[in-house]
């Protein structure tokens, strides 16, 4: 009986001393953390993953609207524009910022937000035509709406744009011009470029980019680009409504 208590604590005591060493061989095995390091290695394994995510789902669309805002600039108060169609536009739908110039403030508010809202920059050599067909190529929603030089103040704005889209199968596009006043008389074959330069928005479904192409990115102005790329649209799939009670 003595033997056998001998030898329990003689083994009890020799797991013990082995835990010791084992504990001891640890500590000094193992390196410290560095928080820094870890924090880089998380980065870039979050961001392969986005891409990754962003690849394999860069053809995918959605039942919904993309908006297509162009910037180019640094004065316009692109922040305000933002949060008023967030405010008047019915979900689904999705926004890129087609930046080529805006300020450094409107830069850092889009890289903060989170959510339905893309940020889609060009080279610094490169005009807002290019800027703006890039993202007319990223966008993933059903029906595409540019929308520049105006700012909606009605809320659902969307709603009758997409009614009037879907009220003829032939309409392609529907536009929404300025109101101005003092209209100048121009010669009979100028009337329509001149009514098309005064678009500020243009909603149509993304068949239409592989109908006429994209924006001519050589133009001189935005307006100008728009002007021409929507003169391919012939007329009769073409409709024009005024941006009074619409957009400010």
């Amino acid at each position: 009986m003595r033997n056998g208590r001998r030898n329990l604590y003689e083994g009890l005591f020799t797991m013990r001393r082995r835990g010791a060493r084992l504990r001891t061989s640890l500590s000094a095995t193992l390196p410290k953390a560095d928080p820094v390091e870890g924090r880089k290695d998380g980065f870039i394994v979050g961001y392969s993953y986005g891409v990754q995510h962003g690849q394999n789902n860069g053809d995918c669309s959605f039942d919904g609207i993309s908006i297509i805002i162009p910037i180019h600039d640094p004065n316009e108060d692109a922040t305000g524009k933002i949060r008023r169609i967030e405010a008047l536009t019915p979900h689904p739908y999705e926004l890129l910022i087609a930046d080529a110039g805006s300020s450094e403030g409107t830069r850092q508010y889009v890289r903060g937000r989170i959510g339905a809202i893309r940020h889609i920059v060009g080279r610094s050599d490169q005009g807002i035509g290019v800027v703006l067909n890039k993202a007319l190529r990223a966008a993933h929603g059903k029906k595409l709406v540019i929308l520049y030089g105006c700012t909606p103040v009605m809320d659902n704005w969307i709603g009758g744009l997409t009614d009037e889209l879907e009220h003829a199968p032939a309409i392609k596009t529907v536009c929404v011009s300025f109101a101005q006043s003092g209209t100048p008389i121009l010669p009979r074959d100028e009337v329509d470029t001149h009514n098309r330069l005064n678009a500020c928005c243009a909603l149509f479904r993304p068949e239409l980019l592989s109908d006429v192409g994209g924006l001519d990115e050589g133009s001189p102005s935005l307006q100008e680009s728009i002007s021409e790329w929507l003169g391919r649209v012939p007329q009769q799939y073409r409709t024009m409504l005024q941006a009074k009670d619409l957009f400010t």
